[in-house]
Order: C-alpha cells, then sequence, then structure tokens
C-alpha cells in the first residue's frame, strides 16, 4: 500500500499510459484504471474513498468521453509537483488533470471531466491572449 497518492487513470493506454504509470511506481504512487462503464459512479468510489459503494451508475445515459484525464487522490503539494515534474521531464503531456476534494466527490466523472475541460479552455484563451 502507498502513502504518496494514487492516480485515477481515464483513456490512458498504450505507450503514453505505459510511461506514466513507470512515473508511478517510480515515486511509489497508486494507480486505479477508471473504466467508462465506471464514469457514472461518483469521484468517491473510483478513489476508494471510505463510505463510497458502487451504485451501478454507468454509462448508460451518456456516451464515455474519450479524453485523457488524470485525477489526483492523496498528494502532498511537494508530491504533485514532483509528479508533474516528471510526466514533463518523460514528455507525457495530459492536457486533464484534477484532484479529489471535498467539492468533487460526489461529482461522477462525466461531471468532473466537464469541469476541468471547461477550465482548460479557459486557462488555455488568457495564456493565449
Amino acid at each position: 500500500m502507498n502513502n504518496n497518492g494514487t492516480v485515477l487513470f481515464y483513456n490512458l493506454g498504450g505507450e503514453k499510459g505505459r510511461k506514466i504509470r513507470m512515473i508511478c511506481m517510480k515515486l511509489g504512487l497508486g494507480i486505479r484504471t477508471v473504466e467508462p462503464e465506471e464514469f457514472g459512479e461518483k469521484i468517491g468510489y473510483a478513489a476508494k474513498l471510505p463510505g463510497y459503494e458502487k451504485t451501478g451508475a454507468g454509462a448508460a445515459d451518456n456516451v464515455p468521453f474519450t479524453d485523457e484525464m488524470l485525477v489526483f487522490k492523496g498528494f502532498s503539494r511537494s508530491m504533485l509537483d514532483t509528479f508533474l515534474a516528471e510526466l514533463r521531464k518523460g514528455g507525457c503531456t495530459v492536457s486533464l488533470k484534477a484532484v479529489v476534494t471535498d467539492a468533487n466527490r460526489d461529482w461522477d466523472s462525466y461531471t468532473l471531466h466537464a469541469a476541468v475541460a471547461a477550465e482548460h479552455v479557459i486557462m488555455h484563451r488568457q495564456d493565449n491572449q
């Protein structure tokens, strides 16, 4: 069991996913792949937080998103900085990233994805001005 945190992987397979998994192992981070059929479950369940059980809320009413996304659970600020630096060093760009918080742990993955994607668009607009 790790004490450094856990990374939730969304739509990260192939070589990039393998590289990010290697970074996680190097840093002693846990890894959890969230499958599309789990996107309707609460983030608290996906992150394996106490008190969250599988509800069976699946992808039936939604089309699973295909964007790559990383969600961080239980990271210290320094570990998050280290992980992000390792991602950059390894050339592993993932545009959508979030941290599990009290505010978003009751959201499903669709809601979190929509919020993070909207934030990403706003950030890039500001960067390009």
